[in-house]
């Protein structure tokens, strides 16, 4: 009998496959994302920035494969969070364009907000926030975290809000995902 290759090897003897810790952890984090209304739609994921950033690409190869949701977002948050550059990368993301806000205050998307020049980061957020709304399903992966950051105010609904929404964030630090985010559910990466 063959056995096809796995994804990802951890050790193999002969036709035995032992995974390794990696294997695990990503399996934890694909376990919680396939999971509905639970109350676990914000996920910490904590350790060095390139393991990190190698699970979250198999997590989120394996959840566009098994279309887990309809959209996939990601951004970038950095120790000093742009707001703004938070939202037109989510924006760019589902379909809205953020990069020229005077023509998007014009449109007729936006026609709830009168004739105001330019729209501010909370009136962003309230649109990002409604069209993630029309999505059933959407994943948002927030690399980078440094501290605290307002997910509302970013416009990210979840919760109550939005019950197919999964928040997926990255840090190096443990205290940054449960105490100032206090996500879910947390996974740490091993240090090896």
């Amino acid at each position: 009998m063959s056995y096809g290759k796995p994804e990802y090897i951890g050790a193999s003897f002969g036709n035995m496959y032992i995974p390794n810790v990696d294997d695990k952890v990503k399996e934890q984090i694909m376990d919680v994302l396939r999971v509905r209304d639970q109350g676990e739609n914000i996920i910490g994921l904590c350790g060095t920035d390139k393991r990190v950033e190698h699970s979250v690409k198999t997590t989120i190869r394996r959840a566009e494969r098994d279309q887990l949701f309809q959209n996939i977002v990601t951004a970038t948050v950095t120790k000093k969070p742009d707001i703004t550059k938070i939202q037109t990368q989510i924006g760019d993301a589902i379909g809205l364009n953020f990069d020229n806000k005077t023509d998007l205050a014009k449109s007729n998307y936006c026609m709830c907000f009168g004739n105001n020049k330019r729209i501010t980061n909370a009136e962003t957020a309230v649109l990002l926030c409604a069209k993630m709304k029309e999505l059933q399903t959407v994943l948002v992966v927030l690399y980078d975290l440094h501290g605290r950051l307002n997910l509302c105010e970013i416009g990210i609904p979840f919760g109550e809000d939005h019950n197919g929404c999964k928040i997926l964030l990255t840090s190096t630090s443990l205290e940054v995902l449960s105490e100032q985010m206090k996500v879910h559910k947390l996974i740490q990466l091993p240090e090896t």
